[in-house]
Protein backbone atom coordinates (compact mmCIF):
# COMPACT_ATOMS: atom_id res chain seq x y z
CA UNK A 1 0.00 0.00 0.00
CA UNK A 2 1.15 3.67 -0.43
CA UNK A 3 0.59 6.15 1.79
CA UNK A 4 -0.42 9.79 0.99
CA UNK A 5 0.00 12.51 4.37
CA UNK A 6 -3.32 15.01 2.76
CA UNK A 7 -3.27 17.02 5.93
CA UNK A 8 0.29 17.23 7.92
CA UNK A 9 -0.78 18.02 11.70
CA UNK A 10 -2.73 21.16 11.15
CA UNK A 11 -3.04 23.17 14.26
CA UNK A 12 -5.86 25.26 13.74
CA UNK A 13 -8.32 27.95 11.38
CA UNK A 14 -9.14 26.56 8.13
CA UNK A 15 -6.12 24.90 5.52
CA UNK A 16 -6.09 23.30 2.25
CA UNK A 17 -3.88 20.11 1.69
CA UNK A 18 -1.34 20.29 -1.52
CA UNK A 19 -3.14 18.14 -4.01
CA UNK A 20 -1.31 14.65 -4.78
CA UNK A 21 -1.59 11.82 -7.14
CA UNK A 22 -3.23 8.52 -6.38
CA UNK A 23 -0.48 6.15 -7.92
CA UNK A 24 -2.50 3.57 -8.02
CA UNK A 25 -6.20 4.84 -9.00
CA UNK A 26 -6.48 2.87 -12.44
CA UNK A 27 -5.47 -0.58 -10.66
CA UNK A 28 -7.48 0.06 -7.86
CA UNK A 29 -11.08 1.44 -7.39
CA UNK A 30 -10.96 2.62 -3.87
CA UNK A 31 -8.84 3.27 -1.09
CA UNK A 32 -8.88 3.98 3.00
CA UNK A 33 -8.32 7.56 4.21
CA UNK A 34 -8.32 7.64 7.93
CA UNK A 35 -9.04 11.09 9.64
CA UNK A 36 -7.86 12.30 13.21
CA UNK A 37 -9.15 14.92 14.62
CA UNK A 38 -8.26 16.45 18.32
CA UNK A 39 -11.14 18.83 19.43
CA UNK A 40 -13.06 20.24 16.49
CA UNK A 41 -12.92 20.34 12.77
CA UNK A 42 -14.93 19.57 9.69
CA UNK A 43 -12.41 18.10 6.80
CA UNK A 44 -13.93 17.68 3.20
CA UNK A 45 -12.05 15.47 0.72
CA UNK A 46 -11.57 16.69 -3.01
CA UNK A 47 -10.68 15.04 -6.13
CA UNK A 48 -10.32 15.64 -9.58
CA UNK A 49 -9.60 13.78 -12.86
CA UNK A 50 -7.40 16.19 -15.05
CA UNK A 51 -5.37 19.09 -13.61
CA UNK A 52 -7.84 21.28 -16.32
CA UNK A 53 -10.66 20.69 -13.62
CA UNK A 54 -11.36 21.84 -10.77
CA UNK A 55 -11.64 19.91 -7.29
CA UNK A 56 -14.56 18.09 -6.18
CA UNK A 57 -15.99 17.21 -3.16
CA UNK A 58 -15.84 13.46 -3.20
CA UNK A 59 -18.08 12.06 -0.18
CA UNK A 60 -21.67 13.34 0.38
CA UNK A 61 -21.24 14.32 3.72
CA UNK A 62 -18.16 15.85 5.73
CA UNK A 63 -15.80 14.33 8.26
CA UNK A 64 -16.32 15.76 11.64
CA UNK A 65 -14.65 12.95 13.65
CA UNK A 66 -11.48 11.04 13.84
CA UNK A 67 -12.36 7.76 11.94
CA UNK A 68 -11.48 5.56 8.71
CA UNK A 69 -13.46 5.57 5.55
CA UNK A 70 -13.07 4.35 2.13
CA UNK A 71 -13.25 6.52 -0.42
CA UNK A 72 -13.18 6.03 -4.17
CA UNK A 73 -9.67 6.74 -6.17
CA UNK A 74 -8.88 10.22 -8.28
CA UNK A 75 -5.95 10.94 -10.26
CA UNK A 76 -5.59 13.64 -7.96
CA UNK A 77 -7.04 14.06 -4.35
CA UNK A 78 -6.72 16.79 -1.50
CA UNK A 79 -7.93 17.37 1.95
CA UNK A 80 -9.27 20.61 3.30
CA UNK A 81 -10.40 21.34 7.08
CA UNK A 82 -12.66 24.62 8.68
CA UNK A 83 -13.06 25.37 11.81
CA UNK A 84 -10.05 23.55 13.32
CA UNK A 85 -9.62 24.36 16.97
CA UNK A 86 -6.84 21.26 17.83
CA UNK A 87 -5.02 19.33 15.60
CA UNK A 88 -6.14 17.27 12.48
CA UNK A 89 -4.35 14.85 10.32
CA UNK A 90 -5.89 13.04 7.35
CA UNK A 91 -3.74 10.29 5.74
CA UNK A 92 -4.73 8.37 2.35
CA UNK A 93 -3.70 4.82 1.73
CA UNK A 94 -4.42 2.97 -1.55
Amino acid sequence: MTLHVLLDDVTSGSSTGAAVQAQNYRSKEYGIVQVKITNAATVKLQGRTSANLEFEDILDSDLVASGAIRVTLFPLMRATVAGNNGTTRVELFE
